[in-house]
């Protein structure tokens, strides 16, 4: 580089910034102007295509927070196109690279069935989506030095790799290397450091190299890492487990240990059958220890529960049972009690056991899974102390956890906020605790009901409206643990989060995903987690069925546990929501339907306008008074909207935001602000316009519309061009002009001209302007 071309400043980021064998192209031109250029013959056009495939960086450029790169494929796909885990699932394939998201969405918009839930991984998911993405990546794989894409080809089978197990099988070097590339990705997977290789560059590899199970001298350093204790994944023990079971020969003790952690991580994904064919390669060994049959029939108990297969669940758990010592394992209770909800009658073997000596080593677990099964079956005791065994300190965490789940549930259906929160606090630091012990002491037993336990708090906080902040954290954080489907995570991680997910969107008015978050949730229901789930969310699916309007597109397993145990209160819940879908009054205060119901039926017929503000408040006036912070909110924004006063719908805005309710919130500002504006209030209609950006730009699904195209000649907006429209917009997230840039790929010069270019049309004399003209624009149109 000539001395003197750049400051010394801007020479020290750049020679940091450089990679081996790599040089850096400075040019000063338009983004925009660079993509058009289709001469490749000039200068001009070699850059636009060494750009546009990767073989160059623009230096200016940061990789994107998956915050944008989730705005960049939402903001293009549109809504109601991908439900909650494909667009994480494509944000955490895109790796902050804006072009590779781009490819990603145009995959998408041709195939949205093909887009993925789960991060995919070779030998383990279906073929990697993103033909789009291949095409570009092929040319620069092909060019890398051939050892480091074999390395890359190897990692790429065994990811998302512990990162002890990568450095002793590859080395540092190479990892480096790897990573200084972007050809892998460091991230943090159940507490410990994880190597992956993304599945698109996996593919585009193509035949760099066979599977690595193929090689006996890689396959006896695997077995040997293993045997060491290094940690390793369900790819790397179905790996070394399908050799075994594809030979006819005896197993050794050693190799059955091998083969039963990889039943285990079979079920963990969800595979009943694979389970069972490693189950009975296991078995060829002549020398299993009782310690490894007692494994096998709980892997068994697993896989006969993951295919729906109760009567044969039934007998293994009793079989399991049998063998107990003392102390009893609580996985194996765990298990036996899921067998057992599905039971018609509650079997002797299973009440002899709770009363039994065994029990003294796990306080307060019989009383727990005797709660569960009668909520399971709908023969529960009223006088079940759940919320004594989930406080009570001296009791085992795993009992703890699964108590609370319970209670959480309950005190929404029973209108208690206090008793709620209380309940989610306690469990979210168990949970917490749980997930920062060291591997060995997390047990899969431990994860699944620290797992449950999330399921019930998020799905009870969202729809009380307590915890709201720390609950859509611990939402998008579940997503992203399943999508990325790391070490023990499986099919139930990704139900468990499209079930989260779709109450969250239910609740801040955003039908369209909640719809499609329910769907898949709906799709990958289990026998094995099936009871847990129906018996704590009853009421729940009351809601969510009714509002997205999903009750005749039930599973048979939903259908059949509906039937068989919906309790009275639900069957209330369901009744009067129904009603009011349909445009009819219900029995408001009908004797067993929750408190949280009425509100609910009064927001869908105030919504329909199928109610006067007269009979809102005289059906408010005659149901009891909720305690739960979002009915509390509901109820405020109805009084609010029947009574005009613009103030109090200010206050409801701010309930209803605080609980989660945005699209509510919405509609409250809104109808404050036109209240306002009408009575020539500028100071509050401004607050309220203010209000509705803030709502907007804090992360809100459902963002005020764009002027159509269509309006009225005399609209100002309409003079806008798309990329005008496009950088007023980003001005009222309140990005600068070099954000602006940076984020549209534009030069700062050319954001400028834009800027002023949309002074002029919206007739406002400062920049900070622009984002009140854009409301005045949607308040008009």
């Amino acid at each position: 580089m000539a001395p003197g071309l750049l400051p010394d400043a801007a020479v020290e980021v750049l020679d940091e910034a450089l990679q081996p064998g790599q040089a850096p192209v400075a040019f000063f031109v338009d983004g925009d102007r660079l993509r058009s250029v289709t001469d490749g013959d000039t200068v001009g056009g070699q850059l636009s295509a060494a750009w546009q495939n990767g073989d160059i960086d623009r230096i200016d450029l940061a990789p994107l927070t998956d915050h944008e790169v989730e705005a960049v494929i939402v903001d293009r796909l549109g809504p109601g196109v991908l439900d909650d885990l494909q667009v994480r699932t494509l944000v955490a394939l895109a790796d902050g690279q804006r072009l590779l998201a781009q490819d990603l969405v145009d995959d998408a918009t041709a195939y949205p069935e093909r887009v993925p839930r789960r991060y995919p991984r070779p030998g383990v998911d279906a073929a990697t989506f993103g033909s789009f993405a291949l095409s570009r990546m092929a040319a620069r794989i092909n060019r890398m030095d051939p050892s480091l894409a074999q390395t890359a080809a190897q990692l790429a089978q065994l990811s998302p790799l512990p990162m002890p197990t990568a450095s002793r099988l590859f080395g540092e070097s190479a990892l480096s290397q790897l990573v200084g590339n972007r050809l892998a990705t460091e991230s943090v997977a159940s507490g410990q450091r994880t190597l992956t290789v993304s599945p698109l560059y996996s593919a585009a590899m193509g035949g760099h190299g066979s599977s690595v199970f193929d090689d006996i001298e890689f396959s006896s350093r695997l077995i040997a890492l293993w045997r060491s204790g290094y940690p390793v994944n369900e790819a790397i023990l179905l790996g070394l487990s399908h050799s075994l079971m594809r030979a006819s020969a005896p197993v050794s003790a050693e190799q059955a240990g091998l083969v039963l952690a990889a039943a285990a991580a079979a079920n963990r994904l969800g595979d009943g059958m694979e389970a069972k064919a490693l189950l009975a390669t296991a078995q060829r060994c002549p020398d299993l220890s009782q310690e490894q049959q007692n494994q096998v029939t709980l892997e068994r108990l697993k896989a006969h529960l993951n295919l729906g297969e109760h009567p044969a669940a039934l007998t293994a758990a009793e079989s399991l049972l049998a063998h107990a010592a003392d102390p009893v394992d609580f996985e194996w209770l765990y298990y036996a009690a899921v067998a057992t909800a599905w039971a018609p009658e509650t079997p002797d073997w299973w009440t002899d056991l709770l009363g039994s000596p065994v029990m003294a080593a796990w306080p307060g677990a019989a009383t727990a899974l005797t709660c569960f099964i009668g909520e399971s079956t709908g023969t529960a005791d009223p006088t079940c102390d759940m919320d004594g065994v989930g406080h009570d300190p001296t009791n085992p965490v795993e009992v703890r956890l699964l108590a609370l789940s319970f209670s959480c549930a309950a005190h929404v259906n029973l209108n208690n906020g206090a008793a709620l929160e209380q309940s989610v606090v306690t469990g979210m630091r168990l949970a917490d605790e749980v997930m920062t012990r060291p591997q060995s002491e997390r047990p899969d037993i431990l994860l699944s009901l620290a797992a449950l336990f999330q399921l019930s708090a998020s799905t009870s906080a969202t729809f009380a409206g307590v915890q709201v902040d720390r609950t859509r954290v611990g939402i998008m954080n579940t997503i992203g643990h399943a999508t990325a489907l790391t070490s023990r995570s499986g099919w139930n991680d990704a139900m468990c989060s499209g079930w989260m997910a779709a109450a969250f969107r239910a609740v801040e008015g955003n039908e369209a995903a909640a719809r499609l978050d329910f769907k898949y949730a709906d799709a990958m229901v289990r026998p094995a987690f099936f009871p847990l789930m129906w018996c704590m969310h009853a009421g729940f699916s009351a809601i969510l069925l009714t509002t997205l309007g999903q009750r005749r597109e039930l599973t048979p397993y939903f259908a059949q546990r509906a039937r068989q145990v919906l309790r009275p209160r639900a069957k209330a819940a369901l009744g009067l929501l129904a009603t009011a879908e349909e445009g009819d009054l219900p029995d408001f205060v009908a004797p067993d339907a929750p408190a949280w119901a009425p509100r609910m039926a009064l927001t869908a017929l105030w919504s329909a306008k199928r109610m006067t503000a007269a009979e809102i408040v005289g059906v408010l006036d005659t149901i009891p008074t909720s305690t739960l912070p979002a009915g509390l909110a509901q109820e405020r924004h109805l009084r609010a909207a029947a009574s005009g006063d613009p103030d109090a719908l200010m206050d409801a805005g701010r309930d209803l935001t605080m609980t989660g309710q945005t699209a509510a919130a919405r509609m409250a500002y809104t109808r404050a602000r036109t209240i306002y504006l009408g009575r020539r209030a500028a100071a509050k209609s401004s607050a309220a316009g203010q209000a509705l950006a803030t709502l907007d730009s804090s992360g809100a699904v459902t963002p005020i519309p764009a002027p159509r195209t269509d309006t009225a000649s005399g609209s100002r907006a309409a003079k806008l061009s798309e990329r005008e429209l496009e950088v007023a917009h980003l001005i009222e997230e309140g990005l600068t002009n070099v954000q602006i840039a940076q984020r549209l790929v534009l030069s700062v010069r050319t954001v400028e001209s834009h800027v002023l270019q949309a002074r002029a049309k919206l007739n406002v004399a400062k920049r900070r302007d622009i984002p009140g003209a854009l409301l005045e624009v949607h308040d008009a149109d």
